[in-house]
């Protein structure tokens, strides 16, 4: 039989540690982003606890999500093509923007892209 503490140690030991690996290894490229390593995730959010679902996107694709925001930013940007691909990942994770952790993620990006328009190199 197998029980409810039984899924959750298999969720912790074998499956988390997978996942994040998986986001801690995909690839941001906005000249050609591959989606793919993603729907490996997406099916998760069902079975993983709410928090630490929402904890290996903030701790394993948001920095360098950030990164790569950040680095556009600092090298000619094109602001238009830049806020599509915000945009973009707003709707790729939009089952994510209901958890403050995430939205926290979007607004340091956004100002970001703020610091920019107002001529803030900090």
């Amino acid at each position: 039989m197998f029980y409810e503490r039984d899924m959750e140690t298999l969720l912790l030991r074998s499956i988390t540690p997978k996942l994040a690996m998986v986001l801690r290894l995909f690839e941001i490229n906005p000249a050609d982003q591959k989606l793919e390593p993603l729907n490996w995730v997406f099916p998760w959010a069902k079975l993983l606890p709410t928090d630490l679902y929402v904890s290996l996107w903030v701790d394993e694709f948001f920095p360098k999500w950030l990164e790569t925001l950040y680095l556009w930013l600092t090298h000619s940007p094109d602001l238009s093509e830049i806020m599509r691909w915000y945009n973009g990942w707003k709707g790729i994770l939009e089952h994510l923007l209901r958890f403050p952790e995430i939205e926290d993620q979007f607004r340091r990006g956004l100002d970001m892209m703020n610091q920019l328009i107002a001529g803030d190199d900090s």
